[in-house]
């Protein structure tokens, strides 16, 4: 549980959907042009320092979160400045005035749907 209700989310991307897995920048930006979202005003938040190098070579903004699988320090080693590293999604999307739901895309919205479920 992410602590984000998946009725503010436009939609839901699980491994499956993708061409590729992540990290591979490629699962990333496949993401960005299905949905015709312009990555200079998307985030991408993980608890996984491997994914910070995919999301942030296809120009998002990475946000990691602390589960307790890595630590800060390991963020800081794959070049995750601290500030953008929270102990919860909440608190990642809280401090950078992020609301899901909100997101600017690209020309006309493609795939409305949800995808399958997370």
């Amino acid at each position: 549980d992410a602590g984000v209700s998946s009725a503010r989310l436009d939609f839901v991307v699980t491994p499956s959907d993708l061409p590729v897995r992540k990290p591979d920048l490629t699962a990333f930006i496949s993401v960005l042009e299905r949905y015709g979202i312009d990555p200079a005003h998307a985030v991408y938040v993980s608890d996984h320092p491997a994914d910070g190098r995919g999301a942030r070579g296809a120009g998002l903004t990475f946000m990691a979160v602390l589960t307790g699988a890595w630590a800060r320090a390991d963020f800081r080693a794959a070049g995750i400045a601290d500030e953008y590293v929270f102990a919860t999604v909440h608190d990642a999307l809280s401090g950078f005035g992020v609301l899901p739901g909100r997101i600017r895309r690209r020309g006309p919205r493609a795939g409305r749907g949800r995808g399958r479920g997370a």
